[in-house]
């Protein structure tokens, strides 16, 4: 780290590491996902760098849900509850 630029960005990466641990660990704390929002105030993350965790990890989203893809395990009644705490879907029976 001879330069203010590599130090810069030493420190970024860091951050976007300790980023990554802590949306991964709220994801799999929630089976059935979280909305960004929910993820940006469990990992006081901003939106930008939340979106960019996202990305990096490969978290898939479903409905404005994001959850991660291995762990996601879907049956007719979680769908439903899904549905239900987000707020989608159409509820006629």
């Amino acid at each position: 780290m001879n330069t203010a630029a590599e130090l810069r960005r030493f420190h970024d990466n860091q951050a976007l590491e300790k980023a990554i641990t802590n949306v991964i660990a709220a994801l799999e704390k929630e089976p059935l996902g979280l909305e960004i929002s929910q993820l940006m105030t469990v990992c006081r993350l901003s939106n930008r760098t939340t979106k960019i965790v996202l990305g990096v990890i490969k978290a898939e989203c479903t409905n404005g849900v994001w959850y991660l893809d291995k762990k996601w395990k879907i049956d007719a009644k979680s769908l439903l509850v899904a549905q239900f705490v987000t707020g989608t879907g159409d509820y006629h029976a």
